[in-house]
């Protein structure tokens, strides 16, 4: 009777209650789930669009150079030269650090100051052909002072394979910064490569965003 009619009720009003439910949890979950493709898909848009535009330094994992946003200054590079390269905290160059050569008063003609990779070794590559790319600033140069920037190869012995600048020697100051490629196809006989920027005499010239990748 009555409690019959309740109890059905009841019944009918849980199970309409609980296909609402599952009916929302379901939609929810779709939901959840399209937010997350959303998401990934405007960050992997937002992550190529960065590393187009060059920030690869703290964007892109492919980056084969180690701390190429020298957060570590240059404790993963290495220097040689009287004047080195230091990190310049004064600057920073799209929201990365900026190593800088500047001899000040002291003379630096006919000498060198170079600022080289840690070794990448081509057993954990996959692939001949990469990309390299860096921004430079070069403010001035002394008399017969130039600048370079190289991927180096060696073999297993050390000697250089083969050699590539990136944009070229530079020997003219510039009023800003610039960004130089190049394309790097590895020697069959290369085991490592590196990149080096080399100061050849005096100038006061800064590097930034390094990058080497497929």
């Amino acid at each position: 009777s009555n409690t019959v009619t309740e109890t059905a009720d009841g019944l009918t009003r849980e199970i309409a209650d609980r296909k609402t439910g599952d009916s929302n949890t379901l939609q929810a979950g779709k939901d959840f789930t399209t937010s997350q493709i959303t998401s990934y898909d405007t960050g992997m848009q937002s992550r190529l669009t960065q590393v187009s535009d060059g920030i690869m330094a703290q964007v892109s994992a492919t980056n084969l150079i180690t701390d190429s946003s020298f957060v570590n200054a240059t404790a993963n590079w290495t220097l040689s030269g009287d004047v080195s390269w230091k990190i310049n905290n004064e600057i920073m160059r799209k929201g990365v650090r900026v190593a800088t050569f500047d001899n000040g008063s002291t003379n630096f003609d006919r000498k060198t100051s170079t600022l080289t990779s840690t070794p990448i070794y081509t057993m954990n590559l996959g692939g001949t052909h990469f990309y390299a790319s860096f921004d430079l600033y070069a403010k001035s140069f002394g008399t017969s002072a130039y600048f370079k920037a190289e991927i180096v190869q060696k073999d297993s012995s050390g000697s250089t394979t083969k050699s590539t600048p990136i944009g070229g020697s530079f020997d003219t100051g510039m009023s800003g910064w610039n960004n130089y490629m190049a394309d790097i196809t590895l020697d069959s006989r290369t085991t490592s490569l590196y990149l080096q920027f080399t100061q050849y005499g005096g100038g006061v010239v800064s590097v930034s965003r390094p990058y080497l990748g497929s």
